[in-house]
């Protein structure tokens, strides 16, 4: 019995050793930043003084909601993330903002430190209300379905723990008040870029 007890003791133990551990991904040394980030504020009229030299030409947004699905930061170098290894896509689960003229916070991700040149939001309309954007002026309601990327232009250095990152909206919105039903929806709002 004790012969027995010992073969399986020993049965056992080489066992475990010969047990092949899963193989761990490498450390690149990938150093993050958790960057949060919002949408800086925005005025929809004009000011007063500007209306003694010109016609009130923009309607004033009363409402405006985007669905957010996708967000891209994308490196000054656009080669230095792609040796990385890493992708500048994040999928957000953000999904139906309304744009707020006072700004709002639309989350916390992590990105890899470095510098950065261009941030992209792609709306999309898999949201609540089933559209990439929802406007409202006093030209009317406008929505679309249509994929939109809104671009944001300029630098913005994630070298720390913790960053913020406020986004200038106001060419956008600007983009939005003199929206009036022609043409498209979606390519108007993309030939504005934000910046911060």
């Amino acid at each position: 019995m004790k012969t027995l007890f010992l073969l399986v003791f020993i049965g056992a133990m080489v066992g475990c050793n010969l047990q092949v551990e899963e193989p761990k991904a490498p450390n690149r040394g990938i150093k993050t930043s958790s960057v949060e980030i919002d949408m800086g504020e925005y005025t929809t009229a004009m000011k007063s003084f500007q209306r003694l030299f010109m016609q009130d030409a923009y309607a004033a947004v009363s409402n405006i909601t985007f669905c957010f699905k996708r967000l891209r930061f994308k490196y000054q170098n656009d080669d230095e993330l792609e040796s990385l290894g890493l992708e500048d896509n994040v999928d957000l689960s953000i999904g139906e903002v309304s744009i707020d003229s006072n700004g709002v916070t639309l989350g916390t991700i992590e990105v890899p430190q470095g510098t950065y040149r261009r941030i992209e939001f792609d709306l999309e309309s898999d949201c609540g209300l089933g559209k990439s954007i929802d406007l409202t002026n006093d030209h009317g309601s406008f929505s679309t379905t249509d994929r939109v990327t809104i671009k944001f232009e300029g630098t913005f250095v994630a070298d720390n723990a913790s960053e913020k990152l406020t986004l200038s909206v106001q060419s956008i919105l600007d983009a939005a008040n003199s929206y009036n039903g022609t043409g498209d929806l979606a390519g108007h709002l993309e030939s504005a870029s934000g910046s911060f």
